[in-house]
This record gives C-alpha cells, sequence and structure tokens, in this order.
C-alpha cells in the first residue's frame, strides 16, 4: 500500500495516547455540534488536564495531520498579543477519517461475542414471511430476494458473533 499515509494513526501509540484520544475526541464532538475551530482553551474546558500538555499535544496533532493550526488574530488587543503565537486548531481530513476508523473498530470490539437474542427472534420472523410468501400461488420474487438477503445477513451477523465468543473463551 504505497501512498498511503498512516501518520493520524501516530498518536495511538505514542506517549500520552489517552491525552491525544481525548483531545481528538473533543474535535469529533465540536465538529457534530457545528464548531469548526477550537482554541487551546476550547479543549481544555472540554477535557480539562494541563493548558501547557494540550498546547504541545495539538501541536503533535498538527504534525501527524489529524489537525490544522491557522493564526488566531481575533483577540490581538496588543503588540505583544500579535508576536505571540495562538492558534485556531481545526480537524483535518485525514485525522476525522482516523477518527471515524477508532470509533468503528471501537464499536465492533464492543459487539464481538454479545449474545444476540433479538438476533434468533428476527431470524425466525423472516423464515414466517418467507413462509408465508412459499404458500402464496405468485410470490413477489423480489420481496421474496429481499426477504432472502435479510435472512443471509441476519445468520452471517449471528455467525461471527458466535466465532467471536468462542475465541474469547
Amino acid at each position: 500500500m504505497t501512498g498511503v499515509d498512516f501518520r493520524p494513526f501516530a498518536h495511538l501509540s505514542a506517549p500520552n495516547a489517552e491525552l491525544y484520544r481525548r483531545i481528538m475526541g473533543s474535535f469529533v464532538q465540536a465538529k457534530r455540534r457545528f464548531i469548526v475551530h477550537l482554541r487551546p482553551e476550547d479543549v481544555h474546558e472540554s477535557i480539562g488536564g494541563d493548558v501547557p500538555a494540550i498546547v504541545d499535544a495539538l501541536s503533535r496533532l498538527v504534525e501527524w495531520g489529524n489537525l490544522r493550526a491557522d493564526p488566531d488574530t481575533s483577540r490581538v488587543t496588543t503588540v505583544e498579543d500579535f508576536h505571540r503565537a495562538r492558534f485556531l486548531y481545526q480537524l483535518t481530513h485525514a485525522g476525522e477519517a482516523a477518527e471515524q476508523a477508532l470509533a468503528s473498530y471501537d464499536e465492533a470490539l464492543g459487539r464481538r461475542g454479545a449474545l444476540q437474542a433479538v438476533a434468533l427472534t428476527d431470524i425466525a420472523t423472516q423464515l414466517r414471511v418467507l413462509l408465508e410468501m412459499a404458500q402464496q400461488d405468485d410470490p413477489d420474487p423480489a420481496k421474496m430476494h429481499l426477504s432472502l438477503r435479510s435472512l443471509v445477513d441476519r445468520f452471517t451477523d449471528l455467525a461471527d458473533n458466535a466465532q467471536a465468543f468462542m475465541s474469547s473463551l
């Protein structure tokens, strides 16, 4: 896989990985609220912790491509403020994709091995529907196809979960 940049995942194996994950989580939450830019103070308010450590972590996340830093000139009132580096941080496309991938991974691990009584009920319901359609004089092939696909999907999910459950024993 040449040409693929995995740097947005570098924070997972770096020291302070938990801090990086919390910071990235705060950006994901902000984006869900339609907030595009965050200042270090905003991140601190969201996750707590040490502000200098957060600023350092933000810089590292910019280096890895998870965030973009833009100069923050909105609060400049003096010459000293102008010369002091202040940034607004924004989630990059690569950073957002990495967080989506991690959320999918976390979700899959959370589901893994869980017993699915609901799946058995769904399978029984689908089988009843198929039986009713089979007893019709002229069953609708499209509905039959969709029901069979749904049944196959449910069996596949159930088999995957059973395999994960057995491997966790």
